[in-house]
């Protein structure tokens, strides 16, 4: 098996919620009421756009708002959203076991500000440094996928072959796929780290120094 050298991780779904579900988690407790994002027109397209910083947080919300019809008010969200936005420690415990040869990347499809506010609240510097976070809205791409599989390599600087991607959205691990570019479906922390065993990454049978996770 071809050994990996560059392992990029899709944030939302790896390490922290998804965008469908940070959203929900905040409209939901604020309108008391469940919802159906991907019901919404638009859901889909309007996150491929704030995903590439082709409208803010506050437009991305004003147009869910206003589509759902949940009588909020769309300033308030985005500070309640970065509140509950968190790792998943288990998954950062997983990544954590990595030794040093391999190059961690982190893929965060939120901006900036929501990333650099996530990142001291819990240490993130200690699993991706920040030379080694690819925001997203600040990447010039135009579309998600497939282009971003062209210009991952370019960005990491390290041949498609010996890049390793991981993500919780089966579609982009197909275009992933499909453009030759090795990538796994993310389950859950258990299977990161079995696939870490089963690809000789990791020994198992060695103690590997852990950063701590602050939550």
């Amino acid at each position: 098996m071809r050994e990996r050298r560059s392992i990029i991780f899709w944030m939302g779904g790896v390490i922290t919620q998804s965008l469908l579900e940070v959203t929900t988690q905040v409209i939901e407790a604020r309108s008391k009421k469940n919802v159906n994002l991907l019901a919404l027109p638009r859901f889909q397209e309007l996150c491929e756009q704030f995903t590439l910083g082709k409208i803010d947080d506050l437009q991305f919300f004003t147009e869910i708002i206003s589509h759902g019809k949940f009588g909020l008010d769309p300033a308030t969200i985005p500070s309640q959203a970065i509140e509950v936005l968190k790792p998943e420690p288990r998954t950062l415990a997983a990544i954590g076991l990595l030794p040093p040869k391999y190059q961690r990347w982190l893929l965060c499809e939120y901006p900036r500000s929501w990333y650099e506010q996530i990142a001291k609240k819990y240490g993130m510097e200690s699993y991706f440094p920040s030379d080694h976070v690819i925001i997203l809205p600040d990447s010039g791409l135009e579309q998600i996928a497939p282009k971003i599989f062209d210009f991952l390599p370019v960005r990491v600087g390290d041949t498609l072959e010996n890049c390793l991607y991981f993500d919780k959205d089966p579609k982009r691990v197909i275009a992933a796929i499909n453009r030759m570019f090795p990538a796994v479906i993310y389950v859950d922390p258990s299977r990161l780290e079995r696939e870490f065993v089963m690809r000789n990454f990791i020994d198992r049978n060695q103690p590997v120094h852990t950063p701590p996770v602050t939550l």
